[in-house]
């Protein structure tokens, strides 16, 4: 699916406003524009009056909440921005320096599981990485 670079700035755009909503306390939330652009929506709009959510704020909060979660969660998975070759050079080398110390470790102190091939397979993994 092609995205065009306005719709990217649209995505983003409401990335950060989910993510201002639900870093608000409370209180702060029912004054949010997050708040006001979800329950506006023609398709949110009866759903807040005839549900039980008309009946308190709180609720209502909470509901929002609830969508500006799921929002990031198929947001986040469905657009994610592939990481910086620094980001990925730091991983690497994090996992050859854990995987050294493990080496290291005296055998007797060390968990059997991180001796395991399960554990230690993705670390080679993780070094290899290109």
């Amino acid at each position: 699916m092609v995205i065009s670079p306005q719709r990217n700035a649209l995505l983003e755009q409401c990335r950060i406003d989910a993510r201002n909503y639900l870093a608000l306390k409370m209180r702060e939330r029912q004054a949010s524009d997050w708040f006001v652009r979800i329950q506006s929506s023609p398709d949110a709009r009866g759903f807040f009056r005839r549900s039980v959510l008309s009946k308190g704020a709180v609720l209502q909060a909470s509901a929002v909440a609830a969508v500006a979660r799921a929002f990031l969660l198929c947001a986040d998975e469905d657009f994610a921005i592939a990481p910086k070759k620094s980001e990925v050079d730091s991983i690497r080398s994090r996992a050859a320096a854990l995987k050294s110390e493990l080496d290291k470790a005296a055998p007797w102190w060390l968990i059997p599981d991180a001796r395991s091939e399960e554990f230690r397979v993705p670390l080679v993994k993780l070094e290899l990485i290109s």
